[in-house]
């Protein structure tokens, strides 16, 4: 009952966010094309997996309930590069440093079908914020609420050693359209994930898309993304007491970039759409309170993409989780 409700209650702000992101649209697409209605944050936390990047290929047990808590540092994750005497340019960074934890539960309602709920925060944040371009006094504010993200996934294959699921999540606009936190509408995320065990070594693969209102910061267009993510994982102890795991994830953006030239009125056609990247590297163990409990640490950052402006992919991040099934 306490997860159903904890549903009911992830549903209602889903139905309230259009309502604010309709409220909102003038902050979300400012004439001068520098909002801050994106997510400084790119990484969709589970609450239970093998990755964490990754979405996990197979839901808990029937009636079963993992709760997990996510935290990330991301250093550097929303720079613009505008002419400097420099010949690189010089990066203001809106955004330098953000301390983010999702709080994610997944309840399997049968053996092969369970229902999904995220809600991110962030923390804590330092940055130039949007004020430093705009000429304004706003700041950036210190933390914010994120989008509340839920869905159902279900198992389409379940093998001794193979896992394929899909799974269909909606994301709604709840957080502050000032705060780095929230697009400007509902994102629509189908997405397929796999998972294949060979002894101690595991392999995950996920494909998905992020369907959403697409926002403008400087050159960068962030709308449509095709996401593609691929792991691996090795169990050096034995029985899951430790894993090492490697990851790679890309955000394939959809919307050519903008030109930023005294004429500049729209999408240039020439402009190579934004392709956010990372990598990252993680210890983990299964084995605590008789595997109940599992926790994961992990370091990574940014892959070179090509892209002009830095927005969205992290020099530096860390990760730490916690999951637990009762």
């Amino acid at each position: 009952m306490k997860a159903l409700g904890s549903c009911a209650v992830a549903l209602g702000l889903l139905l309230v966010g259009p309502t604010d992101a309709l409220a909102q649209a003038g902050t979300c697409s400012p004439a001068s094309g520098l909002t801050s209605c994106l997510p400084a944050d790119n990484l969709w936390a589970h609450a239970h997996g093998a990755f964490a990047w990754v979405a996990p290929a197979s839901p808990p047990a029937e009636r079963e309930l993992a709760v997990g808590v996510t935290t990330s540092w991301v250093h550097k994750p929303i720079g613009l590069t505008g002419s400097s005497a420099a010949p690189s340019g010089s990066t203001t960074y809106l955004v330098e440093n953000a301390v983010t934890a999702t709080l994610a539960a997944s309840f399997g309602l049968t053996s092969r079908l369970a229902f999904d709920v995220a809600a991110p925060f962030t923390l804590y944040q330092s940055g130039a914020g949007l004020g430093v371009l705009t000429g304004s006094s706003e700041e950036l504010p210190r933390s914010a609420v994120g989008e509340v993200r839920l869905g159902p996934s279900v198992t389409l294959l379940h093998r001794r050693e193979l896992d394929l699921a899909a799974r269909l999540q909606v994301v709604a606009p709840t957080g502050s359209p000032r705060g780095f936190s929230r697009f400007a509408s509902i994102t629509f995320a189908p997405g397929l994930s796999t998972t294949y065990r060979m002894g101690r070594v595991g392999l995950g693969a996920d494909l998905g898309a992020r369907l959403r209102e697409a926002v403008t910061l400087g050159d960068a267009v962030i709308g449509h993304q095709v996401s593609l993510g691929l792991g691996a994982t090795y169990d050096i102890l034995g029985e899951r007491w430790l894993t090492v795991g490697a990851e790679a994830v890309a955000l394939f953006g959809l919307d050519a970039r903008r030109s930023v030239g005294s004429d500049s009125t729209g999408a240039d056609p020439g402009g190579e759409p934004l392709i956010p990247a990372e990598w990252l590297v993680s210890f983990a163990t299964g084995r605590l309170l008789d595997g109940k409990l599992r926790a994961r640490v992990g370091m990574g950052g940014a892959l070179p993409t090509g892209g002009a402006s830095d927005v969205t992919a992290p020099l530096l991040r860390t990760v730490a989780l916690l999951s637990f099934t009762p």
